[in-house]
């Protein structure tokens, strides 16, 4: 697959320069825009092609970034990426323009990745999207009711990962017929619920402040990442009962968490997860005397790594 990126670069801004970034003035946007459009009469694009938008557009810009979308779509494009970054510092948030995907041929879309933008869609339009196989959500405006329409059209979705997305305080995702094999959650602001019963999912990532943590049926998870901000409030114990009861495979845990909440679980629980590869790095006091009950009580674990921290 062919890329094709539209970056700063086309207006001599560096990447990794966001004071630049940061202070673009309207001609700049305009030359950009203007940049991108001649250069899209040169460029083919077509499913093979993996086509980015990489630059500070908001709403203002609708009409131009539209038009863009519209074309990668009629040309059968696979793959879209829109990094609309710093974008909001002077302009509302880009809408994803769930209506072109009517006004359009079929989507061939399979790879999206959107930052920056605002997300609304509706059931009517969103199962257009139902080749999608993987789906990068980053700072975008969106509620859980949102995330459940794009999920219940979007059963081929393999890839799903969420970073600071605003609104966003509770993940509830249920749906037997789904194929996600890949959950990483990474939030903007604390998530009250998690609720997970999504049999097909092979690894879950999630990282931050959490109330309540509840699986069930998954039956394929074999890798989970969990770095836990704060205390849990239910007990170190719920977190990975729930993992031993519902995740019959699972075989790697990494996890970062408040310490003596685990050193409770790993003393007075005698049946821990059948794991083979176990990741820990504590906070607070801890006693190494731990770490050989958990050898002593997972027969079946092969490594095990503490992350300690320094002084």
């Amino acid at each position: 697959m062919s890329n094709l990126v539209f970056d700063p670069t086309l207006i001599n801004i560096e990447l990794d320069d966001d004071a630049s970034l940061e202070s673009i003035s309207l001609p700049q946007k305009y030359q950009y825009i203007e940049q991108v459009d001649e250069l899209l009469e040169i460029f083919t694009i077509n499913k093979s092609v993996s086509f980015t938008i990489w630059f500070p557009l908001g709403k203002q810009f609708t009409s131009h970034i539209d038009k863009w979308v519209n074309r990668a779509i009629e040309k059968e494009c696979e793959k879209l990426d829109l990094e609309l970054k710093f974008a909001r510092n002077d302009d509302e948030p880009y809408n994803f323009p769930f209506h072109i995907l009517l006004s359009s041929k079929k989507s061939h879309l399979k790879w999206l990745s959107l930052c920056e933008c605002q997300l609304k869609p509706t059931r009517e339009l969103v199962y257009r999207l139902n080749l999608l196989e993987s789906l990068t959500l980053v700072y975008v405006s969106m509620e859980a009711s949102d995330l459940e329409i794009i999920l219940s059209s979007c059963l081929n979705l393999e890839f799903l990962q969420l970073i600071d997305c605003e609104v966003l305080t509770s993940l509830r995702i249920f749906n037997q017929d789904m194929r996600l094999k890949h959950l990483l959650v990474h939030p903007l602001v604390f998530v009250a619920n998690i609720e997970l019963s999504i049999p097909s999912l092979e690894l879950f990532t999630f990282d931050g402040e959490i109330e309540n943590f509840t699986i069930s049926r998954m039956n394929q998870l074999k890798t989970v990442e969990l770095s836990i901000e704060e205390t849990y409030p239910r007990g170190m114990s719920q977190l990975l009962d729930e993992l031993s009861r519902n995740a019959p495979l699972l075989q790697t845990l990494f996890l970062t968490a408040d310490f003596d909440q685990f050193l409770s679980h790993a003393h007075n629980n005698n049946q821990t997860p059948k794991l083979t590869h176990l990741e820990l790095t504590p906070k607070g006091e801890y006693g190494w005397n731990v770490f050989v009950d958990i050898l002593y009580k997972s027969p079946k674990l092969e490594v095990l790594v503490v992350e300690v921290s320094k002084g």
